[in-house]
């Protein structure tokens, strides 16, 4: 048996179930890529830009949730997403997406009690270095914005 870590999601599988975090975020510049620093706590997904306005990098997000059985044919989405996306479960590599839709098949991964789910958000860098044009232009939204959901997947 798989202990529980507290402030996990607990999910049943049906049509998408949401994994609801609690999250833990941390923040890598391109430069100090793939170190990341700055833990923050977050109960629900929002725009890292109304955090730090002038962020360019990678941008971590972990949750942990417990599955009430294990499934061979899963999918993972992440909703909404400002940037590209790049999609660990429990350790293993789900792949990267550059537009939507962000959606990863996890086939065999996902197990019954606890998983664990690690999202890597990329930016450019027109925050940190704006051109001349951006400065002008409406910023979109950085970040993971979700919602994150897991659905059984009619086939891989």
């Amino acid at each position: 048996m798989v202990p529980e870590r507290p402030h996990a999601s607990a999910i049943r599988f049906g049509a998408a179930a949401p994994i609801a975090g609690p999250w833990r975020i941390s923040f890598a510049s391109a430069a100090d890529y793939p170190v990341f620093a700055g833990e923050i706590g977050m109960d629900e997904l929002v725009d890292v830009s109304t955090l730090r306005p002038s962020f360019a990098g990678s941008i971590r997000y972990e949750a942990d949730f417990v599955l009430d059985s294990a499934t061979e044919s899963a999918l993972v989405d992440l909703g909404s997403v400002g940037e590209t996306a790049e999609v660990f479960v429990n350790g293993e590599r789900l792949g990267l997406r550059i537009c939507p839709p962000y959606r990863f098949g996890a086939a065999g991964l996902l197990r019954a009690g606890m998983n664990h789910i690690c999202i890597e958000i990329t930016t450019t860098l027109v925050r940190e270095t704006p051109d001349p044009i951006s400065l002008y232009m409406a910023m979109e939204p950085v970040g993971l914005l979700g919602p994150v959901s897991l659905s059984r997947a009619m086939s891989e």
